[in-house]
Formats: C-alpha cells, structure tokens, sequence
C-alpha cells in the first residue's frame, strides 16, 4: 500500500512538472508591447482610474505617475501583475501624467508614451458617455444639465469632451436652443462651447442666444448636432495655453416655428 501511495505520489510530481515546463517552452518569447495606459477623469470624485491590456509577454506592469509640470518629476505608484490601478492620492482639481513600463524577468520595456488625467471634485455629468452621434441625448424644453471639460498639459496632451444631441423637429419647421454658460455672465457674450451641425458649419455658441435647427424637408427628422470646446476661452491666459477646467452648463429647447 505504501509504495503504490509513493507511486501515486512521483506520477503526480511528474505530470505538475511536465505541465510547468510545457507553460514556459510553450510562452511566447517575444518582448512585451508597450502602449500607453488608459485614464479616466471625472468618474468619481478626487479619483483617476487607470487601466491597460494584459499582455502574456510581461510578469509584472510598472506604472509612473507625475504632477504636470514643464519638467516632469515620475514616481512609481503601482508595480504588479494587475491590469488596473485607482488613484486616490491627488489634489484636487490638478493633472497627472501617467506612463507604463513592462518588466519581463529582469528587464524593463518603456516608459510608454504620456496620457492626461485630471482629479476634480466635480464629476461628469449624468448623460455621458454621449461623445458620439449614437450616443446623443434627446432635448426638449426642459433644460438638461450638464457639464464639459478640456485640458491641456505643459507637453501638448489634451483631455477633451465632446456632448452630442437631438432634436425632433416636424415637418418644414426649424427649433431654437439656447445654452447657458454658467461661467460667463453677459448676454449673447462667447461661450466656451462651439457647436457643429452636419449640415452647417461650425459656430461658436453665445451665451443665451439662440441657434437654430432647421428642417427643410417634408417629413419629420431627428436632427443630430454636438457642442465642442471652444478652446481659447478654458485657459486663464491667451498666451500660455496650459491647464483647462469643467465648465456646467444648461441647453434646452425654446421653440419650434415654421421654416
């Protein structure tokens, strides 16, 4: 009975020890890719959520994090084999640049190339992701609440939003919107926003003024357009073109007339 345990016990070894050593002939020996990470602002607040692919090549991911600055200062704020790390330890309303290296045994591939990440105690609003024309939000003439934001950093990196509506507008009938910019006070003075309607060409939006959606067909349409960054206006200087903030903001529905 014992030595059949012991014969048990050495065809088991075995067949643990084949297996090991298949996984390492069998890895690719290739060196790991290095892309950038992925960072997401103003999911929740004071935080920046970071993320990346797995990749087989890499045993462990090295992820730098520095406060924006013309000269960038990198410490290491997370070293494992996980694909995903939260970052809590920000200031608020300040930006991050974050980069990633892969290890492979004794060896370190990278950094990667930069990406942005803001910390804010405000948080997006409740309609995003509508960055896209098929995410685009229905208005009416109850105003939505929302906000939009766009930063840039000291080498060129941008963290912009883009918010896409839609109006349903009857036949030979053309809507009126109006957007108000919480952080500009004159009346019909430029706003931070510009929109963009496929059928036009872009405008900048004033603020409390309204622009018109026009359908000039017989049948009804569901009528797409976006509001953008109007860039200059987030920077606190014309001149120096670094920083950027959120900005909230209503947009609503006023009328519908015909065309």
């Amino acid at each position: 009975m014992v030595k059949l345990l012991n014969c048990l016990a050495v065809a088991v070894l075995l067949v643990s020890c084949r297996a090991g050593m298949y996984e390492v002939l069998s890895r690719d020996t290739g060196d790991p890719v290095v892309e950038r990470p992925r960072a997401e602002s103003f999911v929740r607040s004071q935080t920046i959520l970071l993320s990346w692919d797995e990749d087989a090549r890499a045993d462990a991911y090295i992820l730098e994090r520095a406060e924006d600055a013309e000269n960038l200062v990198y410490r290491t704020v997370y070293r494992g084999a996980g694909t995903e790390y939260t970052d809590t330890a920000v200031a608020a309303d300040t930006r991050y640049v974050y980069r990633l290296s892969k290890q492979r045994g004794n060896r370190v591939f990278g950094p990667s190339e930069p990406v942005l990440g803001v910390s804010s105690l405000v948080t997006r609003d409740e309609y995003e992701p509508n960055g896209t024309k098929e995410t685009a939000v229905l208005i009416g003439t109850i105003d939505t609440i929302a906000n939009m934001y766009y930063y840039r950093s000291y080498n060129g990196l941008l963290l912009s939003d883009e918010d896409w509506y839609c109006i349903e507008v009857p036949p030979l009938r053309k809507a009126s919107v109006i957007v108000r910019d919480s952080q500009v006070t004159h009346i019909e003075a430029n706003s931070h926003f510009k929109v963009y309607e496929e059928e036009r060409s872009e405008q900048v939006v004033l603020h409390m003024k309204k622009f018109w959606i026009e359908n000039n067909e017989m049948a009804p349409r569901v009528m797409y357009f976006k509001l953008y960054p109007n860039e200059d206006i987030f920077f606190a200087s014309s001149l120096v073109k670094v920083g950027g903030k959120i900005v909230r903001y209503t947009i609503g529905v006023e009328e519908i007339i015909p065309y």
